[in-house]
């Protein structure tokens, strides 16, 4: 297995330059450390290209949080996170509620919507 090239400082750089929401540098650049020790920095970077991000900056995750989360996992091709997926949380689920991808992928709507469901025996 070959061994992983250590993030460098203009990798960083990089990503802080593209992020939308440039807050707490340094909790993002401790999220980084840790996210690029698991993950290619090109494939987060090709996931932060990919993300889509609300228009409203108080709707953006903080750049830490979204590295922590590991969203850059998030396919557009696909209709939601597969987190939600999992659970057996469907897209019309996320439509019916009129939510948008954003929001569904915090914690509180996906439980949310698990209860509606559970609620409708759906």
């Amino acid at each position: 297995m070959p061994k992983k090239k250590k993030p460098t400082d203009a990798e960083f750089a990089a990503f802080w330059a593209a992020y939308p929401r440039r807050v707490a540098i340094g909790d993002a650049r401790k999220a980084w450390l840790a996210a690029t020790k698991k993950t290619a920095v090109e494939e987060i970077m090709d996931g932060l290209r990919r993300y889509e991000f609300s228009p409203e900056p108080k709707f953006q995750p903080y750049p830490a949080t979204w590295l922590r989360g590991e969203r850059w996992i998030i396919d557009p091709g696909s209709d939601f996170h597969p987190l939600l997926k999992a659970v057996g949380l469907t897209p019309e689920d996320i439509a019916r509620m009129g939510w948008e991808r954003h929001e569904a992928e915090t914690k509180s709507a996906a439980l949310a919507l698990l209860a509606e469901k559970a609620k409708s025996g759906g």
